[in-house]
């Protein structure tokens, strides 16, 4: 396992498994597309996961926009339509600091 714990890439099998979110499985071939996500941390194990996203881009680094806890994780889709997730962050951070930038 991956010093990480969160998913861990079996080339030989063509598999990943995740280890933190959408525990399971998965073959290479299945999926589609995945994408980064920011969940909004006050929701994190209240909701299904990611129901609650939060946008963060560049341009939103003003010192007038609210700077809100995050979780990072990854979206994969699957051929079969169904999305799973990977945490990526374990704790919260904070957009656009340090911590945002090393998770």
């Amino acid at each position: 396992m991956n010093p990480r714990q969160d998913i861990l890439f079996d080339p030989q099998n063509q598999t990943i498994q995740i280890f933190d979110g959408s525990i399971g499985t998965y073959t290479y071939k299945d999926i589609i597309k995945s994408q980064i996500l920011y969940e909004h941390a006050p929701y994190k194990g209240k909701s299904k996961m990611f129901s609650h996203r939060v946008l963060i881009s560049t341009f939103n680094n003003s010192l007038f926009i609210e700077m809100k806890k995050v979780y990072i994780g990854i979206e994969i889709k699957l051929l079969n339509k169904d999305p799973v997730y990977v945490y990526i962050s374990k704790e919260p951070v904070i957009q656009h600091n340090q911590q945002f930038k090393e998770a």
